[in-house]
């Protein structure tokens, strides 16, 4: 009996410590689960204010390569209206030297092509350099009432080329043409250089 009192009381001391044991590891993983959590909160936390940092830069880059966008829309509108002009100012030139050529013509008739009606005139050629200036300025897109112009001027150089002219009507034109492009450059929009 007293071995069966000293086995109960040894049975009952291994449960307790079994039961400590269960009550110890319980509470371990209890707090392990309590670290683990903190653990996922904090880094959930990191995660979110890199997140919101990531926000942060991805606006400031995408509103930095708006504007460097918008500067290069710019540049490049701005480019086209300098070409624009340029080309513009190379068909008043073209239209000016048509006029000095008729000029000269008038003054120097020119020989006549031996054995046929025409003569030896420089104004064709000059026309027809006119009318290539002219195509580049409608490539260039050239609108508003500088297009209207350069149509104009086209017209006159085909039907010139085409027509024995003579040299006083192209001197005429010309002037004409070159005293409304002069007008239309200054006050036409289109070609001024946009903000």
């Amino acid at each position: 009996m007293v071995v069966a009192g000293v086995l109960s009381s040894v049975g009952s001391i291994s449960t307790v410590v079994a039961a400590l044991a269960a009550l110890m590891t319980i509470v371990l993983a209890r707090k392990t689960v309590a670290e683990a959590r903190a653990g996922r909160s904090e880094a959930r936390g990191a995660h979110l204010a890199e997140m919101d940092q990531q926000a942060v830069f991805l606006e400031a880059t995408t509103t930095a390569h708006e504007r460097e966008m918008q500067a290069r829309a710019n540049a490049l509108a701005s480019e086209l209206v300098l070409q624009r002009l340029a080309q513009v100012g190379r068909v008043e030139e073209l239209i000016g030297e048509v006029s000095d050529i008729a000029r000269f013509e008038i003054e120097h008739p020119p020989l006549p092509i031996e054995g046929q009606i025409g003569t030896w005139t420089r104004i064709t050629c000059a026309l027809a350099r006119l009318e290539a200036a002219i195509v580049i300025c409608e490539r260039l897109g050239v609108a508003g009432g500088v297009a209207d112009v350069l149509a104009e001027a086209r017209k006159m150089s085909i039907e010139y080329r085409r027509v024995r002219t003579p040299p006083e009507s192209v001197v005429g034109a010309t002037m004409g043409m070159l005293d409304r492009m002069k007008f239309i450059t200054e006050t036409d929009h289109s070609l001024s250089i946009p903000d």
